[in-house]
């Protein structure tokens, strides 16, 4: 008896976690949606461009079909978001890079996952702590190498998730 106890448990601890791991299946079109940076933000030398072509690239070399039509019939948008801050007199820069994969229910409708999930919804997240000295451009190429990095384990996740 306790081995069918221990076994259903097994298989609904196994199920849970094969279904938690889905959240990206479905998502197959997106808007992506940058944060504008903070001012002050531009003495670590970041600039938006460099983020937008950062991520698109990757992006537009993956299977998700990306649009910038806002009046589209989606809801579904990769967040970006980058901010952070010169510490002081130090020339040190210290930040994150935010990504999400976030479902806005801006007309009310449910998502398009068929989790019947209704209201704003976030399927995915990553976030990484950044700092670096601002000279010879240390923590702006470490910032968009993480951001490269992040997109790139997103394209990844959703590959994995919509076999």
């Amino acid at each position: 008896m306790k081995k069918i106890l221990v076994l259903i448990l097994i298989s609904f601890f196994i199920s849970n976690i094969s279904y938690a791991r889905q959240l990206l299946k479905g998502i197959n079109e997106a808007i992506i949606l940058y944060e504008d940076l903070n001012p002050g933000y531009e003495k670590c030398k970041v600039s938006l461009s460099q983020i937008k072509t950062t991520a698109e690239y990757i992006l537009s070399n993956s299977k998700i079909k990306i649009t910038s039509d806002t009046d589209a019939p989606i809801s579904n948008y990769i967040y970006i978001n980058t901010h952070g801050a010169e510490m002081g007199e130090s020339e040190i820069c210290v930040g994150q890079v935010t990504v999400k994969v976030i479902y806005l229910d801006v007309f009310g409708r449910i998502d398009p996952s068929k989790n019947k999930n209704q209201g704003n919804y976030t399927f995915w997240e990553e976030t990484v702590v950044v700092h670096g000295g601002m000279n010879k451009g240390y923590y702006n190429d470490q910032l968009y190498e993480s951001l490269e990095d992040i997109v790139k384990r997103l394209v990844i996740k959703w590959n994995e998730d919509n076999k």
